[in-house]
């Protein structure tokens, strides 16, 4: 496989992270001779990672270790968008050489376990994955997903789950509910065991409701149909119609709290 130049963007860091990052990889290259999704790469498979890691950042001299991690991250996704743009220039996703990509997400959901990265970079870089990948592309893209999910979303789950969110909902905004009925099943399940049934996401907090819904029942349809009334008949005496006999009713679904104020 060939070398990722990384650019640098004028900062050693990133420059040393981004060679780090090619070195990764390769070694996950060995240790995963397959071109497929699975199996997933482990921790074990890297070793010390944290310590290699941890080689690369300068010493700091801040007080706190809050600036020193938030530095850290940001040079590890700066690194990290690198990397992962260009393997998507050298590769399409039906190509052999896409495991690459597969590798660079479990090597990011390794590191979002030891905490040296933004917990919802593995997502940011799934949606953009997705955005740029025709529908076939997003269902091999979902396998990855689906195969990763308990994983990916057992820690720091409040810190990506809009993430998850928004993502999930763009892909179903490209779907089509006619021709492409099983993927938005796959998406919808994959969002159900994802979030915590009593999650807020799926609450309507606001209390809006869509009022313009009519619905009209016509009254005639029981007659139309040959079904009978209960209504008795008299010899010599025609049956009387009914007031609402023939005539359509609309009812209008109302709530008080879409005009502000309560029924009269």
């Amino acid at each position: 496989m060939p070398l990722l130049d990384i650019d640098s963007h004028g900062i050693q860091a990133v420059a040393d992270v981004g060679q780090l990052l090619g070195d990764l990889l390769r070694h996950a290259g060995d240790v995963k001779p397959t071109t497929t999704i699975e199996p997933p790469l482990e921790r074990s498979d890297f070793g010390d990672l944290q310590s290699r890691l941890s080689e690369v950042f300068p010493k700091s001299n801040a007080d706190t270790a809050q600036p020193t991690r938030s530095h850290q991250w940001a040079v590890l996704e700066t690194a990290v968008r690198d990397t992962f743009g260009r393997l998507l220039a050298e590769s399409s996703i039906d190509a052999p050489d896409f495991v690459r990509v597969w590798n660079l997400l479990d090597l990011l959901c390794i590191l979002e376990d030891l905490e040296l990265c933004d917990p919802a970079l593995l997502f940011w870089l799934i949606e953009e994955l997705l955005d740029s990948q025709t529908i076939s592309g997003c269902r091999k893209i979902f396998d990855y997903l689906e195969s990763r999910r308990q994983k990916i979303t057992s820690k720091h789950f409040a810190s990506k789950k809009l993430v998850i969110l928004r993502t999930c909902n763009e892909l179903l905004r490209r779907l089509s509910r006619a021709r492409d009925t099983a993927f938005c099943g796959r998406v919808f399940i994959f969002l159900f065991q994802s979030f915590p049934l009593g999650d807020k996401s799926s609450v309507n907090l606001r209390g809006e409701f869509h009022v313009e819904n009519v619905t009209t029942y016509d009254q005639d349809a029981a007659k139309r149909n040959g079904a009978t009334t209960d209504q008795m008949e008299i010899d010599g005496q025609p049956a009387t119609a009914t007031p609402n006999e023939g005539k359509q009713v609309t009812l209008k679904h109302t709530s008080s709290d879409a005009k502000g104020q309560g029924p009269p």
